[in-house]
């Protein structure tokens, strides 16, 4: 390939974005529980690049773990042994640390595989014993781009396994040209790192089967993702301050009613979403970032998705500012003892005046 971004400067670009990402998910938390990981970042291949790495060290230590005493061939010692990797694999759960590393390796290699493809699968193909089909077939299901390759390279093994270089060589004849689906997603992760764009050098919730939760990731491929618009994100407004947070009022402290001019309030500080405030919005949830999301999920909703979820659902069917107000704000206002005056409420009371722009 001729055009290749510098190690180094790959590197860089991972770390920051693994350092944002883990402080926009752990603030609150303490762990990261496996479902949440596929909704960890905006790029789908990070996300199947955690789980690929998580999924590889784990074979591997399971592996380590049988006893040259045992017989592993015997058909109720596989059924066992695979129902207990199942069950396993339903309970991941990450700390602050594990997240950084798991992060930085995937955000490098997509990267890599999106800029070098010949350079990412010689580190592939290498991080193996043996290219068998069984090792392909459970490993090539954590990609989004060349799976069609993959596959052929899949049937190929049929016959018997293959040397490394021999199965580098096949993925080369049949890349003809660099894949250009993760080019969204590697602009949104160097935006999102805060480094500035390098001009490339040239030729420098569980399941309850008995499914494996990485088995069950297909579905999660064949979902379209929301497209990614990094021509809006700016870098530094979606950036998380340590700046405390102003706590929440008691609830005999909320008044009784929000009237009209709460949403009409000027605010004292701009938001996260003032970048787009002269834009209307015709689906709040859509207009929503992740990093708002999870700030609204965590200061407004006590923590809770699915009063998120719900509550976007009812403002979305309102159809004027009156209803929103009588029927949907004052409940949660009350429920959750909203600080009419802090930031995270200010942000959301911005995105419902902009739903119904045109009624005020």
């Amino acid at each position: 390939m001729s055009n290749k971004f510098d190690s180094t400067y790959i590197k860089n670009i991972a770390e920051k974005f693994s350092e944002k990402i883990v402080k926009t998910h752990f603030s609150d938390f303490d762990n990261l529980v496996g479902n949440h990981i596929l909704d960890l970042t905006e790029s789908k291949q990070v996300n199947l690049f955690i789980l690929l790495d998580i999924f590889s060290q784990w074979q591997t230590q399971l592996e380590n773990s049988k006893s040259e005493y045992f017989d592993y061939d015997s058909v109720k010692v596989k059924e066992a042994f695979k129902n207990y990797s199942n069950e396993i694999s339903k309970n991941i759960k990450l700390n602050a640390l594990n997240a950084k590393k798991l992060i930085i390796n995937a955000a490098s290699n997509t990267i890599l595989i999106h800029e070098d493809p010949n350079a990412f699968f010689t580190n592939f193909f290498n991080s193996t014993n043996s290219v068998n089909k069984t090792w392909l077939s459970e490993n090539k299901k954590f990609f989004t781009v060349y799976t069609s390759e993959l596959d052929i390279l899949e049937h190929k093994l049929e016959l018997g396994d293959i040397s490394k270089g021999n199965a580098l060589e096949t993925i080369n004849s049949l890349i003809s040209e660099k894949s250009n689906l993760l080019e969204k997603e590697v602009e949104y992760i160097i935006l999102e790192s805060g480094e500035k764009p390098q001009v490339p050098t040239k030729d420098l919730e569980p399941s309850t089967n008995n499914q494996s939760f990485f088995d069950s990731i297909a579905s999660y491929k064949s979902q379209k993702s929301e497209e990614i618009k990094v021509e809006t994100i700016n870098t530094e407004t979606l950036q998380f301050t340590e700046t405390e947070v102003p706590k929440l009022i008691k609830k005999e402290d909320v008044a009784e009613n929000l009237s009209l001019n709460d949403l009409h309030k000027t605010q004292s500080e701009q938001s996260l979403s003032n970048h787009f405030s002269n834009q209307k919005v015709d689906n709040i949830k859509n207009s929503i970032s992740l990093n708002q999301k999870y700030l609204f999920i965590n200061q407004l909703f006590d923590g809770n998705p699915s009063v998120f979820e719900k509550a976007l659902s009812e403002i979305e069917n309102c159809g004027s500012v009156q209803e929103v107000t009588s029927t949907i704000l004052n409940g949660y206002q009350k429920s959750y003892a909203w600080n009419m005056e802090s930031p995270e409420v200010e942000e959301f009371m911005d995105l419902i005046k902009r739903k119904f722009k045109e009624q005020l």
